[in-house]
């Protein structure tokens, strides 16, 4: 996970040097805070997406930038990867958290890349190119996707991997997020790498996937390894 700039180029903006320093440490921003007057400081507007991990991570970088004298305008809960993207090209939003593989696949259409520094790399050269943004540094933490299900229909199917998933898909109702159905690091990556088939896969808002496992509407749900509500 790192989080991504919009590189303004007008003095009505912050700077990059500056912004990157704001963004890489805490400890820098006693230094940074003595160069403007508190009345010079540019608005930070903070966007994110509209799952709770983007909500408080981003809700961090905002806390962040106040704690360094920033005003901030938050623009949380904005949606989807596209919608969030969109308001940063436009400028509606300067800064968020974004994950270097949906950079890769959602927004830059390219195949999927197992070497993380190799999709870092790619995605900061595209970035810069494409849309005059900047990739800062990695959180230094991965959140990758997974496949959860109920631990007791897990247990009675004697599902514990993929591969045991596989053999039972095919009774088996899956909901995940549009984007993950149609990421070629999603749903199709794993129907072609495991051949796997669901008997139904629908569609669902990231903010109910989890009620509509734990009431039976689903079996297999598309989820975030870093999700506190996955059982260590």
């Amino acid at each position: 996970m790192t989080t991504m700039q919009r590189r303004f180029l007008g003095t009505t903006r912050i700077g990059r040097g500056a912004f990157l320093a704001v963004c890489a440490l805490a400890l820098t921003f006693a230094g940074i805070g003595g160069t403007l007057a508190q009345d010079e400081l540019p608005t930070v507007a903070v966007g994110s997406k509209d799952f709770t991990e983007q909500i408080v991570v981003n809700e961090m970088v905002a806390l962040l930038l106040e704690d360094a004298g920033y005003p901030v305008e938050r623009n949380l809960q904005l949606a989807t990867t596209a919608i969030v993207h969109q308001a940063l090209v436009s400028g509606d939003v300067d800064v968020y958290v974004e994950y270097t593989g949906t950079g890769l696949t959602a927004i830059l259409n390219l195949p999927v890349e197992s070497d993380p520094q190799a999709v870092y790399d790619t995605v900061q050269a595209a970035y810069e190119e494409q849309f005059q943004a900047t990739w800062l540094e990695p959180w230094g933490f991965n959140n990758t996707y997974a496949l959860t299900m109920r631990q007791d229909q897990a247990d009675e199917l004697g599902i514990t991997t993929v591969s045991d998933l596989v053999e039972h898909a095919g009774d088996l109702q899956f909901g995940g997020t549009q984007e993950f159905l149609t990421r070629p690091d999603g749903l199709p990556g794993v129907e072609a790498l495991y051949g796997i088939e669901f008997a139904e896969e629908r569609g669902m808002d990231p903010g109910i996937t989890y009620q509509a496992l734990d009431e039976g509407q689903v079996d297999v749900i598309s989820a975030f390894a870093t999700d506190g509500r996955i059982p260590s």
